[in-house]
């Protein structure tokens, strides 16, 4: 099980899509494509409720799209902190970062997917994700 929050899954997003976009061993790219199943919805829920307040505290544009109010920023800042800190448990495992074998990736993707928890380092002592430490400190359960 990984204990994370919405947001440090939200912040993983582009990381592990541009980590599932390489070719792989076959053993990871199946731990890989698992997680993406698992992570799938609450990424879809983070979406539809964000777009959700950005309709709710924004007015159209002049290109036909929507965006927040000045005015109303701070209220939807403060939404998404609050839904950013939402508790996750992910019925899975963590990938262990030997299982990627030589793979390159950006340290920016590598900090996003180790501080969700979503790859873990096996030769080191269990440690807290980022998003566990942000569960810890707030006492957030979903």
């Amino acid at each position: 099980m990984i204990r994370t929050t919405l947001g440090a899954i939200a912040a993983a997003e582009e990381s592990i899509k541009a980590v599932a976009a390489l070719r792989l061993p076959v053993k990871a790219a199946y731990a890989v494509s698992k997680l993406l199943a698992i992570v799938g919805p609450e990424l879809e829920h983070w979406h539809k409720q964000r777009i959700a307040w950005v309709h709710e505290f924004g007015s159209p544009t002049a290109d036909g799209n929507t965006a927040v109010d000045p005015a109303a920023m701070p209220q939807f800042i403060a939404r998404m902190n609050d839904l950013a800190a939402v508790a996750v448990e992910l019925q899975a495992t963590p990938v262990a970062l030997d299982l990627l074998g030589d793979v390159e990736m950006t340290a920016r993707d590598l900090g996003a997917l180790t501080g969700a928890g979503l790859i873990v380092d096996p030769e080191q002592p269990k440690g807290v994700s980022d998003g566990e430490r942000q569960l810890q400190s707030t006492g957030a359960r979903r």
